[in-house]
Formats: structure tokens, sequence, C-alpha cells
């Protein structure tokens, strides 16, 4: 943490260099099956904890940061995950990574809808950003997703 609930107001917080740093790095991946900064990638999680001198906020909490033991068992999950989850999407079921069935709308195709992100996403695999702004990130609008047959 870099700020207490109790000190600030959670506007506060969110718009904190903290979270700001996270919201800049996302997506982390293309691949929507590998979303999670702490498991799908560590190595983000710590890079953003460096980086905003964030603490943890009760004994133990820095051992998943601090541990090699931990460290290594979630740099080895994470491998192994992201070899499932890279054939699961580019499967059929996924249309190579475009395609989705989204409740209520049916298969939508992600690369229309938000064409803008993915492209974040291939940049942060391509080239991390080395130094994210700190401000809040501001998106473009986009557009309800269209049912696809």
């Amino acid at each position: 943490a870099t700020h207490n609930v109790k000190d600030y107001t959670l506007r506060q917080i969110f718009d904190s260099r903290f979270f700001a740093n996270i919201r800049s790095r996302q997506p982390y991946h293309p691949n929507l099956l590998r979303p999670c900064k702490i498991i799908d990638h560590p190595h983000i999680l710590a890079e953003v904890v460096s980086k905003c001198d964030a603490r943890p906020t009760y004994p133990g909490a820095d051992t998943i940061l601090t541990d090699p033991a931990i460290r290594k068992h979630l740099e080895s999950y994470s491998a192994e995950y992201a070899k499932i989850a890279e054939r699961s999407w580019a499967s059929d079921d996924y249309k190579s990574g475009h395609s989705v069935r989204v409740p209520f709308y049916g298969r939508v195709d992600l690369y229309e809808i938000y064409d803008w992100l993915f492209k974040v996403a291939h940049q942060q695999v391509e080239k991390p950003i080395a130094e994210p702004p700190c401000e809040e990130i501001r998106r473009p609008e986009y557009n309800k997703p269209q049912i696809k047959s």
C-alpha cells in the first residue's frame, strides 16, 4: 500500500501514483486468459511495488515479493499456465484470440471493440513501458458490442 484508507479518500487512493501505475500497464498481455499482475505476471507486481515504494499492510504480506521460494513458485506457475492459456487463446473457441462469447450479446470480436486496448497490450509484450505516467489514464469510449452469429 502507499496510502491508508483511514487517512485518504478512496478517490485520492485510486488517483495515487500506485494505482495510476497499475492502470497504465493494463492490459498486461493481449491474452485475456492471463489478466493477473500477481499470478500471471508476477514481475509486474514487483516493478509497481518497487517503483511506487509500496509497503505491506500486515506482517508477512511482502513475502510474495521477498521470499525466494514463493517467487520461484509463482514464476514457475505463471510460465506453465501461460503455455495452457496461449494454446486456449489461439484455439477455435477464441478465434485466435479475437473472439469471445459475451452473455446477452453472443460472440464478439474483441479487436473490433477494444482495438486501442490490444495495441497497448501488444506494446507491453514487445516493449514494456519503462516509466508509466502517473496521472489518470483517459481511455477512449467504445461502441456497444455487436452480436456475431
